[in-house]
């Protein structure tokens, strides 16, 4: 117990440390071949992504009502014939408002990190890059905290 406890506070003080020192980069972490990536900009968490499956944003789009299964189809073809990314092709057609992909990513950056914090995930490392998002989570550590 005391080292899942540990491996938690760890995750959340490398968190913490990154927020503060206003990183920007990729904190990749993984749990029995899952894997998590954050993506940070100037300490700001600017989205989560995994290869889990329960965690895909078209499916947090449909839970939200903003598209269909069938829309998520439709919206794939559309990203892949204009070279875009599957959330800006979303907004383009009109199935949601930017402020709304929004608050749906950052929903699933949130959940994903709920979901590491309870799974005992482990970090991997940290790789400095810069990259944007079409919308961003801009989860600060303190909201974070907030909100676990």
């Amino acid at each position: 117990m005391n080292l899942v406890l540990d491996e938690i506070r760890q995750l959340l003080d490398e968190i913490r440390h990154l927020g503060e020192n206003r990183e920007n980069g990729f904190l990749t972490l993984s749990r029995n071949g899952h894997r998590v990536v954050m993506f940070y900009r100037e300490g700001m968490i600017q989205a989560v992504s995994s290869n889990l499956t329960s965690h895909r944003l078209g499916d947090y789009l449909v839970k939200a009502g903003y598209l269909t299964a069938r829309d998520i189809q439709s919206v794939l073809k559309s990203a892949q014939r204009k070279h875009a990314l599957f959330v800006e092709a979303a907004v383009r057609e009109r199935h949601l408002e930017p402020v709304e992909l929004a608050e749906v990513v950052r929903r699933q950056s949130l959940e994903l990190l709920q979901h590491v914090l309870t799974n005992d995930f482990s970090i991997d490392d940290f790789t400095n890059s810069v990259r944007s998002f079409y919308t961003p989570a801009n989860i600060t550590f303190a909201g974070l905290f907030l909100e676990l």
